[in-house]
């Protein structure tokens, strides 16, 4: 999310100093956008930046910053004008790990990965670092090929649970039979079977759109639907092995904590299905 944003909004000065360790890797962006009093949408930006000399001072709070753990540089959204809640004048800007009145507290998600929280406190960068005008478009542009790599993610997951689930249920023995032979369970797997292939299917029809107006309306289609299954197929091979099921020796568990995080953010399952019946922009 945050390497696709920078490419797209980054002029060629800073391309240069960043880009290419971005794709081998040697230096990671992370983007600090949501806040606290957000409730649903991207246009909710109280932190604000002010002209001060040749560059800009950014005050404000990002509690969330996805992947931000041991970033070294974060793509950080405030606002220039309007007020919170307004579409309009909220600018993104590149501010580097080390800058003086900058504050990360790291912190895990579900899944282990590590996150974190900034604070603000009047950072000064240059006006060089300013990278898009128009901060919430270009988030929203990136947003949807994010929606659409966490889907085909899931998906990804949801079948490698599924084949471990499968060949345990044909190994494990109880009452003197294979557990896969009864027929209970044999439903239970054709029903989440059919479930892989229905998300399958709506991932593909959004990755065939892409260049089509129907694009984003197809990834939130696949977004709503695979971020709810997803969910609902890891309990089920969860309940499948038991209690073996949650603890780190298998991937199941690992999966299904992975699911649940890539189906609650940025957002859940209903406001994509709102984006998608266009309730929401």
């Amino acid at each position: 999310m945050a390497g696709r944003l920078f490419a797209a909004t980054a002029p060629a000065s800073l391309q240069g100093d960043w880009l290419d360790d971005l794709l081998t890797g040697s230096k990671r962006l992370a983007l600090a956008h949501a806040e606290a009093s957000a409730r649903g949408g991207l246009d909710w930006v109280e932190t604000t930046a002010t002209t001060t000399g040749d560059g800009w001072k950014l005050t404000g709070s990002k509690p969330y910053c996805v992947a931000g753990g041991g970033a070294d540089g974060y793509i950080v959204s405030a606002r220039i004008s309007g007020e919170p809640g307004d579409n309009a004048g909220v600018a993104l800007f590149l501010v580097p790990a080390a800058s003086p009145g900058i504050s990360a507290h790291d912190w895990h998600m579900a899944d282990g990965s590590v996150a974190c929280s900034l604070e603000l406190g009047d950072v000064i960068v240059p006006s060089g670092n300013k990278l898009s005008d128009d901060g919430l478009a270009a988030i929203a542009a990136a947003s949807d090929l994010a929606a659409l790599a966490r889907s085909a993610e899931a998906l990804g997951i949801m079948e490698r649970i599924f084949a471990e689930t499968i060949d345990y249920l044909r190994t494990r023995d109880q009452f003197g039979s294979a557990l896969g032979s009864f027929q209970a369970i044999q439903h239970r797997m054709v029903a989440q079977y059919a479930v892989i292939e229905q998300s399958r299917a709506l991932l593909n029809l959004a990755l065939v759109s892409w260049g089509s107006d129907e694009f984003a309306n197809a990834v939130h289609g696949a977004r709503a639907y695979i971020a709810e299954a997803s969910v609902t197929l890891g309990h089920e091979m969860i309940q499948f092995h038991g209690g073996m099921g949650v603890t780190d020796e298998l991937a199941i568990g690992g999966g299904h904590k992975r699911l649940l995080v890539l189906s609650r953010w940025p957002e859940g399952p209903l406001a994509a299905l709102d984006r998608y019946a266009g309730l929401l922009n």
